[in-house]
């Protein structure tokens, strides 16, 4: 087992690590990089350092921070998913005791050494166990992963060309979708904090808002190839996630989507019942 390197401020990409793929090898990862910092340093430029963004750039920051400080519950969360898998009981032991170390606030504040006295050397050992024992139990494939990551880059890409391209489309329903295009990509570029749920939460906000917004979803279902480029961005975040795990296969609804085309114009609420006992 190969311990990652320490996190630096170069411009160079990050190379996809096995232990992206679940939320206890994140955790691992950056526990990691605090025990390569400077005892003294203080949390803030420690986290600032592990995202690559100057410690002054605090939108970045507080994400990053809120992300970070979240691992230990979902870490937590497949202990008790995966019970059954050898290492959860020292798993959810040693989770306890980062949890203290990352309750909010503790995540930005303070020094280095403070932070990291919540825990040992052997809490890096367990998570880390822990963390390629749920990548063999859900069939995680790292290189399959990392290509499919490619694929959602290059669909966004496109769908953001054909937003751009298409001088018909709303002024306004553009730039909201651009703006989610922008969000989506973040979501990779921050995969090594907020994994394959990220990039599905922010599907999830796309879809939202062309469902949710009458004049997105009009535009959307009237322009082909708008309706399908986000199609294939779904596709395309559909397989990241499935190779990471099987369980995301069903947060891909693509028969929905696909029901745009056939939609109404418009969606009318249906009245309120009242129940005339109450």
């Amino acid at each position: 087992m190969t311990e990652p390197s320490s996190s630096d401020t170069s411009n160079e990409p990050r190379v996809l690590s096995q232990h992206e793929l679940n939320p206890a090898g994140r955790l691992y990862l950056y526990l990691s990089h605090v025990g390569g910092r400077a005892g003294n340093e203080n949390m803030a430029d420690c986290v600032a350092s592990w995202v690559k963004v100057s410690v002054s750039d605090l939108p970045a920051l507080y994400s990053t921070a809120q992300s970070i400080a979240t691992l230990s519950v979902l870490a937590s969360k497949s202990v008790t998913t995966n019970s059954q898998l050898p290492g959860a009981k020292a798993a959810a032991e040693e989770l306890a005791k980062v949890d203290t170390a990352l309750r909010w606030g503790a995540v930005l504040q303070g020094q280095v050494d403070a932070f990291r006295n919540q825990y040992d050397a052997g809490t890096l050992r367990v998570l880390e166990m822990w963390s390629e024992t749920l990548n063999q139990s859900q069939g995680s494939s790292l290189a399959s992963t990392q290509s499919g990551i490619e694929e959602v880059r290059i669909a966004l890409a496109d769908l953001a060309g054909v937003l751009r391209d298409d001088e018909s489309i709303d002024e306004r329903v553009r730039s909201a979708l651009l703006k989610h295009v922008n969000l989506l990509t973040s979501s990779i570029d921050q995969f090594f904090v907020g994994g394959v749920d990220a990039l599905l939460t922010e599907l999830d906000r796309l879809l939202g808002l062309i469902v949710r917004d009458g004049s997105v979803r009009v535009e959307v279902g009237k322009k082909k190839r708008v309706r399908e480029a986000v199609e294939r961005v779904m596709v395309a975040v559909g397989l990241v996630a499935n190779v990471i795990s099987a369980s995301h296969t069903a947060a891909i609804d693509i028969g929905g989507f696909l029901a745009l085309e056939s939609a109404p114009s418009s969606v009318v609420a249906p009245a309120l019942q009242l129940d005339p006992t109450v």
